[in-house]
């Protein structure tokens, strides 16, 4: 638990540094870092639609942001369903004896 706990403090602190810069556009690679995915995940994104450059090829911070903060919306949600279901089930409780 301890390194999970650290693992999600770093990454917040992540996220705050990087949402101190507030407008422009970013390169492909700027995109990637701040999502924390590779360019090839990024540029299937594209393609699917989730997140569309620019006509410059370039990325929208403010469109980079609504993305980021829609898709952690969903993994947190996951999050709290799993431990739900891992509380209902006793899955805490065994692991304790």
């Amino acid at each position: 638990m301890k390194v999970f706990t650290r693992e999600l403090l770093d990454a917040t602190a992540r996220e705050e540094s990087e949402r101190e810069r507030v407008s422009g556009d970013l390169t492909a690679e700027e995109v990637a870092h701040v999502l924390d995915v590779s360019v090839e995940y990024l540029d299937g994104l594209r393609r699917s639609g989730s997140l569309v450059p620019l006509g410059s090829g370039k990325y929208a911070w403010a469109e980079v942001l609504r993305y980021k903060s829609a898709d952690d919306a969903k993994r947190y949600e996951a999050l709290r369903e799993l431990v739900a279901l891992t509380e209902e089930f006793g899955g805490y409780d065994r692991e304790r004896s």
